[in-house]
């Protein structure tokens, strides 16, 4: 697996690039109140319990601190939502977004299928719950092989209406003869 990286934006604040890099994989949110009105607890794995205000979850070590390790999550967040027009940096794509970091991957660029799929399912229980609707899950990460108990984590996603976008990879090859998941 390649690492990510995002910007992380909080509601109604200056973006701001999260402390040594951040997130692994990235869902969008967004909260009538301006963000995550109270705690919320994933189920899987654990009753972890995050305050209002944190910025995701760590599925490696089980916290609410998605800090990424190599600057790519950071990266493809900005390229998301960027604010503009500010005279700092780049311009994202989408001015008012909010972004929650969702990390699986560690300092190597490597992580498991399992807390791909714990990570996933944060995001469906933040959604679920109502603390934030989590529309899309902007996944720039890629490799392994095939996994049912992964593709069912996704489906789930889908079926709580989440759009998931994958990362096609970045070897320039087919992937309808090579294949590349999730993409």
């Amino acid at each position: 697996l390649e690492e990510k990286l995002a910007i992380e934006r909080l509601p109604a604040a200056a973006p701001r690039l999260l402390e040594p890099g951040l997130l692994e994989e990235v869902a969008l949110w967004e909260s009538e109140l301006g963000g995550l009105s109270a705690p919320w607890t994933a189920l899987d794995p654990g009753a972890i319990t995050c305050a209002a205000g944190t910025h995701g979850f760590n599925a490696i070590n089980k916290t609410c601190d998605p800090n990424d390790d190599n600057d790519h999550g950071s990266h493809v967040s900005g390229t998301i939502g960027a604010v503009g027009d500010n005279g700092i940096g780049v311009t994202g794509v989408n001015w008012t977004t909010s972004i929650m970091g969702l990390k699986f991957l560690g300092r190597t660029g490597s992580g498991t299928t399992s807390d791909a799929i714990n990570a996933i399912e944060f995001a469906i229980q933040v959604k679920e719950k109502g603390l934030a609707n989590v529309r899309v899950l902007s996944n720039s990460w890629g490799g392994g092989g095939f996994s049912d108990l992964l593709l069912d984590q996704i489906k789930k996603a889908i079926t709580n209406n989440m759009l998931f976008v994958a990362s096609a990879g970045n070897e320039g090859t087919n992937n309808d003869l090579t294949p590349s998941y999730p993409a």
